[in-house]
């Protein structure tokens, strides 16, 4: 057998001779690049130190801001305002971020800025720290500086409480605290004012039952108006001078509440009407034909006829300047329904004091005869047909729809059901945009609506169609509003099941309102 010669030439002596010689390079490699590899390995420990703290240090600084903004509330001037929002800012950032996190050092006071404008106020907050080193500080750089801003603002708001007071508000089998739910609710309304800021917001204060009383037009002195003061909780004011009885005139209550807020022409607030019912509707405001009451005989006007404004005084209610609806006098006033009956006829607005004294028929007379009821010397006929809108323009048709289309019937069905249309149209027409009187537009106005449960029912169906709320009260099984339209505000329907829940439902609701202003 041939022996086969050893090549130097074969090309795996070659690569054995070269993995020879390269031994150690490796080794050798890795001894040069640790100082870098430990250099960028120490940094990006530094850099992830310095950013928790960065992050951390924000959230405080977020935190603190909002807290600062809410804590306005809490004094009744400006000055005061700026010195409890630097406390309640300080006590937050503090309480998020310790001074030590992950070895920060130099921890500053946050800085507290207020800054107020037309219809907005901001906060501003800022604070810095020290974030240490512990491979940098080779390099000389013992601490690095970090900081943080942060800057909230709401816009001012404008609320029109809109306030139920009917009888049943005085119902005695649904008290708290010994208190009827008349009661209940001007101390709810009490606390819930206590959570806007006095000088800045502005509420006002409307209250329903067949008529109407504008009781306070929106004011930024609200606290002191309406009765509550953030230094000494409830106080007096004319929340207190609230009594409850008589109907529930829905629709007017919204239109009513809806024009103090047109009259204010602040485009750049925002706009709510806070609507409390303990019941469905049952009264409605028209403007009456003019009709010529013969002695003894009957009257046919075109369509139909009523009794004349009972405090008509020969001269005109005024909503004063700026008003969306002209003055009123003559032959206004409400329509109430009352089981199978329509009996009521009333003035439809008050502008203080007590509820004036409902003129009521007893519809034993033929429609379009004058009867011989008399009060405060005047004489009236029967009603012959509800009209097709109410005197604020709302249409007597829509949301039930088993209504003729014209010469409405005067019964309690019927009426029944025109009730709950006025006070869905009348929703509807506030929550859409408008042009204040100075032709500046105005954007479409929230509407929050409030039942309370207890007293006889509400319809939780229209109170969501009212605020267009399309998912209603999720702590109540209850099914979704359908009409719910998306191009309009959508307020909160929130309902209490009893009066001892009705300070917590306006708690909750003034907290939601303050964080949509954001």
């Amino acid at each position: 057998m041939k022996k086969l010669a050893f090549s130097s030439r074969n090309p795996q002596n070659i690569s054995m001779r070269r993995l020879g010689s390269e031994r150690g390079v490796i080794l050798l490699l890795a001894c040069f690049s640790m100082p870098v590899l430990v250099s960028l390995l120490g940094i990006g420990i530094d850099l992830s130190i310095m950013y928790s703290i960065k992050a951390k240090l924000q959230m405080a600084c977020d935190g603190a801001a909002v807290a600062a903004l809410r804590s306005l509330s809490l004094a009744q001037d400006q000055v005061s305002q700026q010195a409890v929002a630097q406390t309640i800012a300080t006590q937050w950032f503090s309480a998020n971020f310790a001074g030590d996190f992950l070895g920060a050092t130099g921890t500053t006071v946050p800085v507290v800025t207020v800054t107020e404008q037309a219809t907005t106020r901001s906060v501003a907050i800022s604070a810095n720290t020290l974030a240490p080193t512990y491979f940098m500080k080779y390099w000389g750089r013992a601490a690095t500086p970090v900081g943080a801003t942060s800057q909230t603002s709401r816009r001012d708001v404008a609320v029109m409480l809109v306030l139920d007071r009917s009888g049943s508000m005085n119902s005695t089998n649904n008290t708290y605290n010994g208190m009827t739910p008349c009661d209940v609710m001007k101390m709810a309304a009490k606390q819930f004012t206590g959570m806007f800021q006095q000088g800045r917001d502005r509420i006002g204060l409307a209250t329903f039952a067949t008529t109407v009383q504008i009781v306070q037009s929106p004011t930024t002195n609200f606290q002191t108006s309406l009765g509550y003061s953030n230094s000494a909780g409830s106080s007096s004011g004319v929340l207190d001078g609230i009594t409850c009885g008589n109907y529930t005139n829905t629709s007017t209550a919204i239109s009513l509440g809806w024009n103090e807020l047109y009259k204010l022409q602040l485009p750049g607030a925002l706009n709510i009407l806070v609507l409390f019912t303990d019941g469905t509707p049952t009264a409605a405001t028209y403007d009456f034909a003019p009709a010529i009451v013969a002695a003894g005989g009957c009257v046919t006007p075109a369509n139909w006829v009523a009794y004349r404004q009972a405090n008509s005084g020969g001269g005109a209610l005024s909503f004063g300047p700026a008003s969306f609806f002209p003055g009123v006098a003559g032959m206004v006033g409400s329509i109430v329904q009352n089981g199978l009956n329509a009996n009521g006829i009333g003035t439809f607005y008050s502008p203080a004091g007590a509820d004036p004294v409902d003129i009521l028929y007893t519809g034993n007379d033929a429609p379009g005869c004058s009867y011989s009821v008399s009060q405060s010397g005047v004489l009236g006929s029967d009603i012959a047909f509800i009209p097709q809108q109410d005197k604020w323009g709302n249409p007597s048709t829509g949301y039930r729809t088993n209504i003729p289309s014209s010469n409405i019937p005067v019964d309690g069905n019927t009426l029944g059901d025109v009730v709950f249309n006025l006070a869905d149209n009348a929703a509807n027409f506030a929550r859409s945009p408008h042009v204040y009187s100075n032709g500046v537009a105005m954007a479409g106005t929230l509407i929050n609506t409030i039942g309370l449960g207890g007293n006889g029912g509400v319809d939780f169906t229209l109170l969501q169609r009212m605020a267009n709320d399309q998912h209603g009260d999720l702590s109540v099984p209850y099914p979704d509003y359908p009409g719910y339209n998306p191009s309009q505000p959508q307020g909160q329907f929130q309902y209490s099941s009893d009066a001892s829940q009705l300070s917590g439902v306006f708690t909750k609701l003034a907290s939601q309102i303050l964080r949509i202003s954001r």
